[in-house]
């Protein structure tokens, strides 16, 4: 595995650290400088966790504290070695910090007390420790130094590992399966060094797994290791008979039933624990969950996992090199398959505390449940899931009062399949009102249609209307085998002709319906998976910014809506004008509104901190590849500010829609206009961040009169746009038209939203003045208008027309109505 990826692990997992356990034993008290590669974490736990008793035999005597020699008898003990202080001490020795000076290194001094060392069998398994590691030179094993006996202490010295302990990153936060695929193979790979020399671990467990500064992963504390000889007899075994060693959770069947027949193959089920624990959080005990129900894997990984903890050893994976190989054969899919995997096979419930009726307020499933081996159901008021029951369900089939999904049942039904009251859908069954490629109903409108009344491709019922028709009373369409043949629509029953405006009104809208429909079902999973995980870490417990919670991601249904409405709206704009309706001015003001929307919907995912590094999506600059936090951080401005611009773009393609011919060429530059700043805009801010944030480094504080000026530049391009083409501010200098005094201030509207008799408005006298007045009729080209009190009426085109007032926001004679 390349070392970049295991660095990058080092420095996200000692970072999490320092978030996560401020006051841990072994954090500094004192502010630390920017080059302490552990931003303050003290090493001393690592080399106290590798003190501590892992062998857990009846052999092992209890190290009190009179017992531990001082720092002056190690001293005088050790007089080539500078000793600085006491990192901890286990069972059967203790550990100094110390320096060799004529290396000028720090070493860890791991020694056994003389009160000790002339018990039986301690200082000869002390030396066979040393002799065991001394044969391992392995960049993923802790090095031993040297070994031997000075001033009546046994002694190793040790390399000095500055890091954490696998024990302390798990507590400091769960493991991503990400994490785990990057650790488990290099631990792989040193276990098989060690097994290819003969040598066992038997105490692979979290504490005994270190990571140092560089991100290295490190196996530490062989001192129970079993060596064998070249006839594999065990001859050199020197614990006591039968002694089971090793951790009681992490210890392979046989290390307790058998603990004389233990082979490498019980260091393959150590580690299969492990993996399990780091990808669930949970340790395998009793009928345990597949790793896919409770983290993103897929069911291949299943099956790695749950054959390396095989009771029988012969399940197992043989060697170290195979469970390595399996693995990596899954890490290596590229990672949009491994998500699209984890999604398949991953399987949760969240219920929310809350309920209404007696149901959860919110209930989401997904996959299989464990205890029935059967899908889950969701049921709730709002239930999400592969089956859903509720006032409000989505899922592949969905039962409720609204239900939406691939089968859905209820009193208003949305799918594939739909049966209700009301269904819309693929094939639509309906009591009253289906409407759908193939429709059955009361009412039934789509391809083929069959019901009382009936409209569609082939429409058959008592009345009918459409291409093909079979009608039993009335039918009117292209051929038609009915008793009586309507000529015209206005011969036809109500609820017929209701049928047909509804269909004509709501052809092109059914083809948007399904995109806000779609998104919860989508959404809901995706929110409830991350919720579990957040809460499963402590999230909910500890203060978290927004963009951490997974909650953020709910904002998406919000503008997801917004868009939906915008489309919704330009779509019935379109139908209503009719091909005579449709102009340059409606093809520019769509495309402006489009625009919008694809730049809102490009935006919101990377303001949210929901897309991943990549390399084709989001601000690709060197310095952005740096880190996972840094490519977040600097798509998060750029997209929070091309969102914000992108719902100025939308409203723009709104107002387009309601130019007046005389604001129209002007508009479609000016939007366009728009649409570049927006984009460049977003650039240009986002680069500014970047420079007064550099990587390494303090932020840079901008000086409040730039900060102002950031601020106002956008304001003034809005306000032109504003001004110039959706309303404007007047003042009259004259008193001529009743109710509008001399002096007064006003708002105009600039948009062609309608115009009845009695409106005031502005239009543009030959003078090159705006004045001011009444309207007195509407015609195609233009209005008729009149002023003040003259009985006299003037025609004024409609390129003269500037808006329409529509208050007056300042008068000096009090309020007034236009």
């Amino acid at each position: 595995m390349p070392r970049n990826e295991v660095s990058g692990l080092g420095c996200i997992i000692l970072c999490n650290l320092r978030r996560h356990l401020p006051h841990a034993a072994g954090i500094m008290d004192t502010p630390t400088p920017s080059s302490d590669p552990f931003h303050g974490l003290n090493p001393a736990d690592l080399m106290a966790a590798a003190a501590m008793p892992t062998d857990g035999g009846a052999d092992t005597l209890p190290l009190t504290q009179r017992d531990l020699p001082t720092l002056a008898e190690i001293a005088a003990a050790f007089p080539d070695l500078e000793i600085q202080d006491l990192i901890g001490h286990g069972g059967m020795s203790a550990v100094f910090r110390a320096r060799q000076p004529r290396l000028d290194r720090m070493v860890a001094l791991k020694v056994l007390p003389k009160s000790l060392a002339a018990t039986p069998g301690f200082a000869e398994r002390f030396t066979r420790e040393g002799r065991v590691l001394a044969r391992l030179s392995h960049p993923n094993i802790v090095t031993v130094h040297d070994f031997g006996e000075s001033g009546g202490f046994c002694f190793l010295v040790m390399e000095y590992v500055d890091g954490v302990n696998l024990r302390q990153a798990m507590r400091a936060g769960r493991f991503t399966p990400e994490q785990a695929l990057t650790i488990i193979p290099v631990m792989c790979e040193a276990l098989q060094y060690a097994h290819s020399q003969g040598v066992l671990h038997r105490d692979i467990k979290p504490e005994n797994i270190l990571l140092d500064a560089k991100g290295r992963v490190k196996i530490a504390d062989f001192g129970i290791a079993k060596i064998l000889d070249e006839n594999g007899d065990g001859g050199m075994m020197l614990t006591q008979s039968g002694a089971k060693l090793g951790t009681a959770p992490y210890m392979a069947p046989e290390q307790i039933e058998k603990p004389g027949s233990v082979d490498h193959r019980a260091d393959i089920y150590s580690l299969g624990v492990v993996f399990y624990e780091m990808l669930t959080g949970e340790l395998p005990l009793g009928r345990f969950a597949a790793p896919s129900e409770k983290s993103a894997v897929n069911g291949n990984m299943d099956e790695v996992v749950f054959r390396a903890l095989a009771k029988d050893r012969a399940m197992r994976q043989q060697s170290a090199g195979e469970f390595k190989t399996q693995i990596e054969g899954i890490a290596s899919m590229p990672p949009q398959m491994r998500r699209s995997l984890a999604l398949r096979f991953s399987s949760f419930e969240y219920k929310s505390k809350r309920t209404l009726l007696g149901w959860p307020l919110l209930h989401i499933t997904s996959g299989i449940d464990p205890t029935t081996g059967r899908k889950r159901t969701a049921r709730g008021f709002f239930a999400f899931g592969d089956r859903a029951v509720g006032v409000v369900a989505f899922g592949g089939y969905a039962r409720g009062l609204f239900a939406c999904g691939g089968m859905a049942v209820g009193v208003c039904a949305l799918g594939g399949m739909s049966i209700g009251l009301i269904s819309w859908g693929g094939f639509a069954l309906a009591l009253l009102l289906a409407y759908g490629g193939l429709s059955v109903g009361f009412l039934s409108a789509g391809g083929l249609a069959l019901g009382w009344d009936a409209v569609g491709g082939f429409a058959a019922g008592v009345h009918a209307y459409g291409g093909q028709v079979y009608a039993l009373v009335s039918g009117m369409g292209g051929q038609v085998h009915a008793p009586h043949v309507m000529r015209n629509l206005i011969e036809a029953p109500p609820l017929l002709l209701w049928l047909v405006r509804f269909t004509n009104q709501t052809g092109l809208v059914a083809s948007w319906i399904w995109l806000p429909m779609m998104i919860p079902s989508v959404l809901m999973p995706w929110w409830a998976r991350r919720q579990l995980e957040f809460e499963a870490q402590g999230g909910a417990q500890r203060p978290t910014a927004w963009h951490e919670r997974p909650s953020r991601v709910l904002w998406l249904l919000p503008a997801a809506i917004l868009m939906f409405l915008a489309l919704l709206w330009m779509t019935i704009h379109w139908v209503h004008a009719g091909q005579s309706g449709l102009t340059a001015q409606t093809f520019i003001a769509s495309a402006i509104e489009i625009v919008g929307c694809v730049l809102a919907a490009l935006s919101l995912p990377l303001w949210l901190r929901l897309v991943p590094m990549n390399s084709f999506y989001g601000v690709r600059l060197p310095s952005t590849f740096l880190s996972d936090e840094r490519w977040y951080d600097v798509n998060a401005v750029f997209g929070r500010h091309l969102f914000g611009w992108s719902l100025a773009v939308i409203a723009a393609g709104i107002a387009g829609f309601y130019q007046l011919p005389r604001h129209q060429d002007a508009y479609s530059w000016a939007a366009i206009t728009l649409k570049l700043v927006a984009v460049a805009a977003s650039v240009v801010s986002t680069l500014v961040w970047m420079h007064r944030h550099p990587v390494g480094r303090p932020a840079i504080k901008p000086h409040r009169l730039i900060r102002n000026i950031e601020m106002i530049l956008p304001a003034l391009v809005l306000g032109y746009f504003i001004k110039a083409f959706i309303c404007a501010s007047y003042s009259i200098p004259h008193g001529n038209e009743p109710g509008v005094a001399k002096g007064s201030r006003w708002l105009a509207s600039r948009l062609n939203t309608g115009f009845a008799a009695g409106d005031l408005i502005a239009y543009a006298h030959e003078s090159g003045q705006t004045w001011l007045a009444r309207v007195v009729a509407v015609e195609p080209k233009g209005l008729q208008l009149k002023r003040g009190s003259s009985p006299e009426k003037f025609f004024m085109p409609w390129d003269k027309i500037i808006g329409k007032m529509l208050f007056s926001y300042y008068s000096p004679n009090g309020p007034t109505q236009p």
